[in-house]
């Protein structure tokens, strides 16, 4: 397994319902570096789409690199309105 770190100076503040202003830039500095390897696809600890017509992190994500990658979105809780696109997946 290939660790890659990356640091940025600056963010964007938190505004409610542009989650993805704040973390996309962050996510973007590694996935810049991941670039270089063989990459199947990307896992985010995001949601990838919140309902109809609503984006989440993973779907800027997704079309950030212009679509050239599957994003997979692993989120604690579902959207109401989501149902179409999730799987849930369970623990014990």
């Amino acid at each position: 397994m290939k660790v890659i770190k990356a640091y940025l100076n600056e963010v964007e503040e938190y505004v409610p319902g542009e989650f993805y202003k704040l973390e996309l830039p962050c996510f973007m500095v590694v996935i810049y570096q991941v670039k270089q390897y063989k990459v199947d696809f990307i896992i985010l600890d995001s949601r990838v789409q919140l309902g109809e017509g609503e984006k989440g992190l993973g779907e800027y994500v997704y079309k950030a690199l212009d679509e050239m990658y599957l994003i997979i979105g692993v989120a604690k809780r579902s959207f109401h309105s989501n149902a179409e696109y999730v799987r849930e997946v369970r623990r014990e």
